[in-house]
């Protein structure tokens, strides 16, 4: 099982490697998150407080089953969000953070493509076999928690 000190020496590898342009101008955290089934990852802020950007990550990634490109290709997207000045205290670029295919297209520019396409080939064969079954079980427990929980 990968764990939140995995995701830090990921984001740093992956900043380095492909956004050594980008300065970091606040402090940039990753963890791992609720599991979500729609939402891979996010960047977030706390609105008026531009001291600390935080990535959060699908708790599902915490799986060996789900490829590191998947993982790699989903951080450096927030990244491109971070460097677009999306919940980072950089100037925004843009008005709508994905119009325009703006973030593949960066990542493209930034030598990311193998894994972006990769990781979007993974994730439509793979991620509802893989995540559906977990989720319903899930479900399935928390009812059977609020039932009896009277």
């Amino acid at each position: 099982m990968r764990d939140n000190q995995y995701l830090i020496v990921l984001l740093e590898a992956i900043w380095n490697r492909y956004f050594a342009d980008v300065p970091r101008v606040n402090k940039v955290s990753i963890r791992f998150g609720k599991h979500s089934y729609r939402q891979l990852g996010a960047i977030k802020s706390k609105r008026g407080d531009d001291s600390e950007s935080k990535i959060v990550l699908t708790r599902f990634f915490m799986s060996p089953e789900i490829p590191e490109h998947v993982l790699i290709s989903t951080i450096a997207h927030e990244i491109v969000h971070y460097s677009h000045g999306f919940n980072s205290p950089l100037p925004k670029l843009y008005s709508d953070p994905h119009r325009g295919n703006i973030v593949e297209k960066d990542l493209t520019k930034r030598g990311l493509e193998k894994e972006l396409t990769l990781s979007k080939q993974w994730l439509k064969e793979n991620w509802s076999i893989i995540v559906t079954p977990r989720l319903s079980q899930r479900r399935r427990l928390r009812r059977r928690f609020l039932i009896f929980s009277f």
